[in-house]
């Protein structure tokens, strides 16, 4: 008795999108390091960038000019980091629901088969029940002078040599 779950294919689809989700979240991480490790670079190198101490105007400028664009690629890195960590927060809320969705087919599955377990318990039961019951009518039904089934009497204990 091996009834067919209804929701299997929704338990695929449900753990495919698990996968998925899974994938973008890993994915979202992986950005994420790489725009805080951009971030950190940029910030050490504008940190030390200085003009040398017997410096011309012209090195002050380059070093001016050079600070500026360091300070806008930060700013951006670090704007780059804000989106990334949405995407990390939104990719693990994706990932979150995509589990507890899964997990419920799950459920309802486990339920399935218990079900199935208990239907085929109950099936077993009543045909041993049946059976029990046929042997006992088969017993009564017998002549009253046939002993076939009969237990034969043995010894009743003791020592029976």
């Amino acid at each position: 008795m091996s009834r067919r779950f209804r929701l299997q294919t929704l338990e695929r689809l449900r753990s495919a999108r698990l996968e998925h989700a899974a994938g973008a979240l890993a994915a979202a991480g992986e950005r994420l390091t790489a725009a805080v490790s951009l971030r950190d670079r940029l910030v050490r190198e504008l940190r030390g960038t200085t003009a040398p101490a017997l410096a011309t105007p012209t090195d002050v400028q380059v070093a001016a000019h050079r600070r500026a664009r360091l300070h806008e690629q930060t700013l951006t890195a670090e704007a780059e980091v804000r989106a990334a960590t949405d995407a990390v927060e939104q990719a693990r809320d994706a990932w979150v629901l995509a589990r507890a969705q899964l997990r419920a087919v799950e459920m309802l599955h486990e339920r399935h088969r218990a079900h199935l377990r208990h239907q085929a318990a109950h099936a077993e039961q009543r045909e041993l029940d049946e059976l029990a019951g046929s042997r006992v009518t088969s017993l009564r039904q017998r002549p009253a002078g046939d002993r076939r089934l009969e237990p034969v009497p043995g010894p009743t204990g003791g020592d029976a040599a």
